[in-house]
Parts: structure tokens; C-alpha cells; sequence
């Protein structure tokens, strides 16, 4: 045996006799009535660390493993990206731009002198008048 299974076997015994006294204590040992709720409070707390051992032992299953594995590897790829992404950009914050369209040229510019007419109290609505 490894010394993973090793481990789960051990850990697994240990939950299961603890789990076996605590059932007998419940009915063959009298609790005095003030401290009955606080001992069944603290049984519970640690079948409860039992429980959660053996789940974390036994409770995956390989086909969960690797789906988790999987996702946790997808994160570090989508980490990744986004550096790379980052500093991509940060590269072309501080170049020169390249490519510059003039939106007004001076060969046809646009009349920015005209002023609109103001528009009389007829022509807006209700609510602006």
C-alpha cells in the first residue's frame, strides 16, 4: 500500500470507532440533564470533522478530480491570456499612432460659423414651453 491509502484507511478507522463510542455513550452512559445539550452539541462537532474527512477522502470521485482539475487548469490558461492581453496593451498605450483619419479637412471644411435658427415656442412640445 502507498501512503496516500494508507492515510485513508487510518482516517477512516478513526471516524468509524469514533463515530461507534459516541453512538454507545449516547445509550449507555447517563449524561447528567445540565450537560446533555452541550455533549450532544460537541458529538455533533466532531462527527461532523469525521464526516468531512472521510467526504474529502473518499467523496471524489476520478471523474470529479479531473473535472476539477480541468477547470482549474482552464483558469490558469484564461490568467494567462489576460497578462498577455495586458501587457499587449500597455506595448501600444505608448506607441505613435499609425493610421489617422482627419474628420475635418482642410481641402472641404465644414461650416462652423452658421448658427441654427432658435426654434419658436410653436415648434416644441408641450412640456418646453
Amino acid at each position: 500500500m502507498n501512503e496516500r491509502s494508507t492515510f485513508r484507511y487510518v482516517v477512516g478507522l478513526i471516524a468509524l470507532i469514533g463515530g461507534m463510542a459516541g453512538l454507545y455513550g449516547l445509550f449507555n452512559i447517563e449524561v447528567p440533564e445540565g450537560n446533555r445539550e452541550p455533549m450532544l452539541l460537541a458529538l455533533g462537532i466532531v462527527l461532523g470533522w469525521g464526516s468531512a474527512i472521510v467526504n474529502g477522502e473518499w467523496g471524489s470521485s476520478p471523474a470529479g478530480r479531473q473535472a476539477a482539475q480541468a477547470g482549474i487548469d482552464a483558469s490558469v490558461e484564461m490568467a494567462k491570456t489576460t497578462a498577455k492581453t495586458a501587457e499587449v496593451a500597455a506595448t501600444r498605450l505608448h506607441e505613435q499612432p499609425t493610421d489617422v483619419r482627419v474628420v475635418n479637412p482642410p481641402e472641404d471644411p465644414a461650416n462652423v460659423t452658421e448658427t441654427q435658427p432658435e426654434p419658436e415656442a410653436t415648434d416644441l412640445p408641450d412640456y418646453a414651453k
